[in-house]
């Protein structure tokens, strides 16, 4: 089954993904953002089954939805909706949906609406006046009263157990909901923060930009938008986040709320400054190291700029460390060179940990017997972030001394 997942919400998106993944008969072939691009990947795509979210930008789901069942009477359409409510459904069925799931219940009714679709050759036969009501294509078996007890119940579990703040932001910048993660974070109690701002939680050099966003949310001009910032806490301690702003609309692209989620970069800040210290003491250990063996050392970019290098490969190029160190390697070794080492710089970048010998040239000086290994350094998520060089050269017939 090829589907195309329609929604605004790039998170959405993305959990979508994550469930439907958990399904082998299930290909995710195209995503699309609003009504018209979701017309258009269709045409394109062909997908077997659509799942439409009802409040998109430019073209509304529904709008969408009869405009694919019109054209595109073999794709079946399945709308989704924050809105728990019968009229939304019948409305969905209306345009041509052949199910509905309220977002809260799409983690447990998604699959199994999918699964109890009716197959492409009998959708004439669904829809003809002889047959069943396309509204009871897909009905859940308990009954709404049940249903929205349930959706409550799991939204409430979601929201207070999750490990990052939420917290729901009204047009005016109110609180109107918060976890008590968000109350752990900021030392304010429940009752503290539904009496309080967003704006009171921003630190003062940050919030000039926040009172933009959200000013462009509320006009709705923006819908999403993520930024690394700074809270102050009710204790007025500073304390680093990663803050990301949801806008949530009604069909007419009224704003309803916004669903901000903050995770503390505390953890992750200290992380980066114990690294930014291992990194620095590994350079003065690697110095010793090599001034000790009289071995050139240096350490490159991916983009061929000198990181580090030590007072050997300074005195070997015959250039002060401080013009070495940010410079391209071109610059410092000379074009003739750097063409001649090209190929083994470019492997390194690619997690190669790369050894050879050669002959090479050294700025119109003669030619020197260099051996070289480079070993690669890779990033926290574990990409070749650049890599180490040691060297060692001879002369050849007179030559003088040159570098990697």
């Amino acid at each position: 089954m090829r589907i195309l997942l329609v929604d605004d919400q790039d998170y959405i998106r993305r959990g979508l993904r994550a469930l439907l993944s958990e399904a082998p008969e299930i290909e995710i072939c195209g995503e699309a953002v609003d009504g018209h691009e979701a017309v258009a990947k269709v045409r394109e795509l062909l997908p077997d089954v659509v799942i439409m979210d009802i409040s998109l930008p430019r073209l509304d789901g529904l709008e969408a939805t009869r405009q694919i069942r019109n054209h595109f009477p073999r794709v079946r359409v399945v709308t989704v909706s924050q809105y728990d409510i019968p009229d939304v459904m019948k409305e969905s069925f209306r345009a041509g949906a052949l199910a509905h799931v309220p977002k809260v219940l799409v983690w447990n009714s998604l699959l199994q609406a999918l699964r109890t679709l009716p197959d492409p050759s009998g959708l004439s036969d669904l829809l003809s006046t002889s047959a069943p009501d396309p509204l009871h294509a897909y009905e859940p078996k308990s009954n709404l009263t049940q249903q929205l007890r349930e959706a409550e119940a799991l939204f409430h579990s979601t929201f207070e157990q999750t490990a990052v703040a939420i917290g729901h932001i009204a047009d005016d910048g109110n609180w109107l909901r918060v976890n008590q993660k968000l109350c752990d974070i900021s030392g304010y109690t429940h009752d503290e923060l539904l009496h309080l701002r967003f704006q009171a939680l921003v630190h003062p050099a940050d919030l000039p930009d926040d009172l933009l966003h959200h000013k462009r949310v509320v006009a709705g001009q923006l819908d999403h938008y993520t930024q690394e910032g700074r809270l102050l806490a009710k204790d007025r301690r500073v304390i680093p986040a990663r803050i990301t702003v949801d806008a949530v609309r009604d069909p007419h692209r009224h704003l309803q709320y916004c669903v901000c989620v903050i995770e503390d970069n505390t953890a992750r800040q200290q992380l980066l400054a114990q690294a930014r210290r291992d990194s620095q003491a590994l350079a003065a250990h690697l110095e010793l190291i090599t001034s000790q063996l009289n071995l050139p050392a240096a350490r490159f970019t991916r983009d061929f700029r000198y990181h580090w290098a030590n007072q050997t490969y300074a005195d070997l190029v015959q250039k002060p460390l401080d013009q070495i160190i940010g410079s391209r390697i071109s610059d410092i070794l000379g074009s003739e060179l750097f063409e001649s080492l090209q190929l083994n710089f470019h492997q390194v970048p690619r997690g190669q940990t790369v050894s050879y010998r050669a002959t090479i040239p050294f700025d119109g000086s003669g030619r020197r017997s260099l051996t070289a290994t480079y070993a690669p350094i890779f990033s926290e998520s574990g990409a070749p972030d650049g890599w180490v060089s040691l060297v060692q050269v001879a002369r050849v017939q007179n030559a003088s001394n040159s570098p990697n």
